[in-house]
């Protein structure tokens, strides 16, 4: 019952059976390789089912190498955008002086780093589990006050920068980190106090993060373009 013949897809094989076939290749050649482990005998959807954690698959060969790779980078782009709106809060206010969600900010560009470095890597250390865990609430943490703190100045400033930004989006980033805290304090206190059970918990934890990344996004379509040529 696996066969193509029997496979919804297979309208889209008899005109791309070169694409199938390699894919096919590539997948079959990443299974037999030694370092391979399988995460899941079957297809998940974690994001509805939390069948399994972002650091079970994340540490997995071959996906240990992209995903460790792709987040490092990440945690480096998140400095960049720090110090990016650092410069132009500077450009606003005519002072050099270095804001609160930049603290913040970078704070949780390093968190995210050692979260990454930690990452599937098991230490025989007392403790050695909180201390990731406590590394990846307090990325969170600071993640979100970050952002809170620069909405709140992205406010103060909106009269000077009404006509270099699309307020919908700022409006979006607002109520975004209001659901966001709202979840993480609910959320942070359910999970101190009552065990839930690892699927509830993978669920929270695919889902949270997805949402963290709409903070960027918002950023993005929220600046005209070349309000700050060279930020």
């Amino acid at each position: 019952n696996k066969c193509i013949l029997n496979s919804k897809l297979y309208k889209h094989y008899i005109n791309f059976p070169l694409f199938f076939n390699e894919f096919t290749k590539i997948i079959d050649a990443i299974k037999i390789n030694n370092k391979y482990t399988a995460g899941h005998s079957y297809g998940i959807m974690p994001y509805f089912y939390g069948e399994s954690s972002i650091s079970n698959i994340a540490k997995r060969f071959p996906t240990n190498y992209v995903f460790k790779t792709l987040m490092i980078f990440s945690s480096l782009l998140i400095l960049l955008y720090w110090r990016s709106y650092n410069k132009i809060f500077e450009t606003i206010s005519n002072q050099k002086k270095i804001k609160v969600f930049y603290f913040a900010g970078v704070l949780s560009s390093i968190l995210l780093f050692l979260h990454v470095v930690f990452l599937g890597i098991e230490i025989e250390v007392s403790y050695f589990k909180k201390i990731k865990r406590l590394i990846l609430i307090l990325f969170i943490f600071f993640e979100l006050f970050a952002q809170a703190n620069l909405v709140i100045n992205l406010y103060a400033y909106q009269e000077k920068i009404k006509h270099k930004i699309r307020g919908f989006y700022l409006d979006l980033k607002k109520y975004l980190i209001i659901i966001i805290l709202i979840t993480f304090v609910i959320g942070l206190g359910v999970f101190l106090s009552i065990d839930l059970g690892s699927t509830f918990n993978n669920i929270v934890e695919w889902n949270f993060f997805t949402l963290l990344i709409f903070f960027y996004l918002f950023s993005y379509l929220m600046w005209r373009k070349k309000s700050f040529k060279g930020y």
